[in-house]
């Protein structure tokens, strides 16, 4: 049996490195123990689109120690940062803010 939480990472294109390089994702990514896919590649229209958009699905992700790693990350500029996670048994997404910690 599995229990799977769905993630979105949306951050600023001004937090990419250069030549296509996501210091700031890949940080998390390593100090998570998986890859978030960069797939805003993939979006429709004729225009690219305006920021970094990343995806992953993991089972039995621990919530509050990602949320806490999420907060831990340097990122270039933070009021851009935006992380939606989707727990298997809720319906929607709920936003995680940088700036609000658990009590």
């Amino acid at each position: 049996m599995s229990h799977v939480t769905d993630i979105i990472l949306v951050t600023g294109i001004c937090d990419d490195g250069p030549f296509d390089t996501h210091p700031n994702v890949d940080l998390l990514s390593q100090k998570a123990g998986f890859k978030l896919e960069k797939v805003d590649k993939y979006a429709g229209g004729d225009k690219a689109m305006q920021c970094s958009i990343f995806l992953a699905s993991i089972n039995y992700l621990d919530i509050e120690q990602f949320t806490v790693l999420f907060r831990s990350i340097p990122w270039e500029n933070p009021e851009m940062v935006q992380l939606f996670l989707k727990d298997e048994d809720e319906k929607v997404f709920v936003e995680i803010k940088l700036n609000q910690f658990p009590e």
